[in-house]
């Protein structure tokens, strides 16, 4: 009689505290930026956090990516030294900002981000064209990123500790209103942003202006 194989148990290895401690910085991080974009009205796409492609030559990732009608948010968490980190994502952030328009037909035809294929599909390509789409990268450090290291890239949003909690308080508050003082941080004017794109010339009235830091929050 052939004897019955036994498997063996798999043992999880256990995590430290320190361990413990660490990938709970990482899940509250992620958890408080993604609440904030989703009180503004955007939306996250699935399956893009993990997924190592390759961009011009470049092998790299992203976290999250969040879309809210036309805009398009490529989203970084970090919550160890960023300054490290912030040089060895550069070269992939200069390459997309170098041609966002080319990066956007990328992420349509790359099968590890069908995803954004998925939600362009179905939500933005009978809406807007491509050249109404507006990219933006939004990297966000728990840690403060000196100067130098931030002018390593261009054209990069960095949503700093301070002012993600700014807009943490203002979106418990007043939700999607928030958005106009969000798009001029991210630096997308209002009359670029949803409907408002398509209109040639949009009143004055439609265009927000303000501070996005009181003086004591800063």
């Amino acid at each position: 009689m052939a004897k019955k194989r036994t498997r063996k148990k798999t043992t999880r290895k256990k995590l430290s505290p320190q361990e413990k401690a660490f990938r709970k910085e990482i899940r509250d991080q992620r958890n408080e930026i993604s609440t904030i974009l989703k009180n503004i009205g955007f939306q996250r796409l699935p399956y893009i956090d993990g997924k190592h492609f390759e961009y011009d030559n470049r092998k790299t990732e992203m976290d999250d990516v969040f879309i809210n009608e036309n805009i398009i948010l490529l989203t970084e968490y970090t919550i160890g030294n960023p300054g490290d980190h912030l040089l060895k994502k550069s070269i992939f952030y200069n390459k997309v900002n170098e041609d966002k328009r080319n990066f956007i037909d990328f992420m349509l035809t790359e099968e590890k981000l069908k995803s954004f294929k998925k939600f362009y599909e179905e939500k933005i390509a009978g809406n807007y064209s491509k050249n109404e789409l507006r990219l933006q990268i939004l990297y966000c450090s728990k840690k403060t990123i000196s100067d130098d290291h931030k002018n390593v890239v261009k054209d990069v949003i960095f949503f700093d500790y301070h002012i993600v909690q700014y807009f943490k308080s203002l979106t418990k508050v007043i939700k999607q209103s928030s958005k106009y003082e969000f798009l001029d941080f991210v630096k997308i004017p209002f009359d670029e942003f949803g409907s408002n794109i398509k209109n040639s010339s949009v009143s004055s009235s439609n265009k927000f202006s303000g501070h996005i830091l009181p003086e004591e929050k800063s």
